[in-house]
């Protein structure tokens, strides 16, 4: 029954669900990007026009599977009725934890964490099931389909979005074609093949009429779309996304500051990745950046400014040590290119 299967899904120690594959792995940084960086120009505008078509129909109880960072549970929740049930679901821990620490009143939202694909409830559960932009990130389409029509009632309903193409999303293909450049032989294409590459109509209606929907209707939704700056966006959009994951790159940053003080610092100059604390200094002794400097005569200890390309292999590649900011990313990325 369904309090039975809820109670195991609020554990302390729930039933753990993997990713099937890493298109849907949004993890590490990624939930931050997304949540503060394309939230307010991709999700938001459309979390408003959903949420008011999950008004007119008021369902008691509704499932949100990959609801995310929470932009699309956030809306439902003030529109729905104040004493209907919403559980928002998503396969990554790490984006629930975003949506739970910054939605308002998240307290009033039931949340799991679940694969689409294979979702925990019982048959017959919900009057409805939203998911917004989740559809194109798993693997198995149909699955994910056919688990919501199951947990679905009779008569129940399931509003999906997915986005249209490139073509019509222009401002994203620009990253897509500028990212394409720094990659010209082997160019990521996480974006116009999974986000952006699952929006033709009939293709999306044959797969709900062939899973036992019926009364299937599809509409072009377009709207203005800002963010707070061209910067937010232009981050969001590149570590949002598992764009250099797919290319099998990650970027690290280490020095011996605290924790705090590397939050900081990268929230105040908007790093677009992870900084680690090395407080004891036994990666920068490891890798021989601590040492002996001079500055105007005086000599101290600190750390020699280096960076380091490490194979998948786990061995250093090459080393860049006493660095100087002008053309080192561009020095970088020429040597990445050849290990990519």
């Amino acid at each position: 029954m369904w309090q039975t299967d809820w109670t195991l899904s609020r554990g302390s120690s729930p039933r753990p669900v993997s990713a099937a594959i890493d298109d849907a792995a949004y993890v590490g940084t990624i939930p931050q990007h997304y949540h503060h960086g394309i939230g307010p120009f991709l999700f938001e505008p459309f979390a408003r026009y959903t949420a008011e078509r999950m008004r007119a129909l008021a369902p008691a109880r509704t499932l949100e599977t990959a609801c995310g960072t929470g932009i699309v549970t956030r809306r439902l929740r003030d529109a729905l009725p104040a004493g209907a049930l919403l559980v928002a679901t998503d396969l990554n821990p790490p984006m629930l934890n975003v949506a739970r620490a910054t939605m308002p009143g998240a307290d009033r939202v039931e949340w799991a964490q679940a694969d689409m694909c294979n979702l925990r409830f019982a048959d017959h559960q919900f009057d409805a099931v939203v998911c917004q932009f989740g559809l194109m990130f798993v693997r198995d389409k149909r699955a994910a389909i056919c688990e919501a029509r199951r947990v679905l009632r009779p008569g129940g309903r399931l509003l999906l979005s997915t986005w249209a193409p490139l073509e019509r999303n222009p401002i994203v293909g620009v990253a897509h074609y500028a990212i394409a450049e720094v990659f010209p032989e082997d160019p990521p294409r996480y974006l116009r093949r999974v986000p952006f590459g699952h929006g033709d109509p009939e293709a999306l209606t044959a797969l709900l009429i062939e899973t036992g929907f019926s009364d299937v209707e599809v509409d072009l939704v377009e709207r203005a779309a800002t963010s707070p700056s061209a910067r937010e966006l232009a981050v969001g959009l590149i570590e949002g996304y598992p764009l250099i994951e797919e290319k099998n790159a990650v970027v690290l940053g280490v020095s011996p500051d605290s924790e705090k003080s590397h939050a900081k610092f990268g929230q105040k100059y908007g790093l677009p990745f992870t900084l680690l604390s090395d407080p004891d200094k036994t990666l920068a002794n490891a890798y021989g950046v601590w040492g002996l400097k001079n500055n105007y005569g005086k000599e101290y200890m600190g750390i020699i400014r280096s960076s380091f390309l490490v194979g998948a292999d786990g061995l250093i590649k090459k080393a860049y040590r006493g660095v100087r900011v002008d053309g080192h990313v561009d020095a970088i990325l020429e040597d990445a290119k050849a290990l990519l």
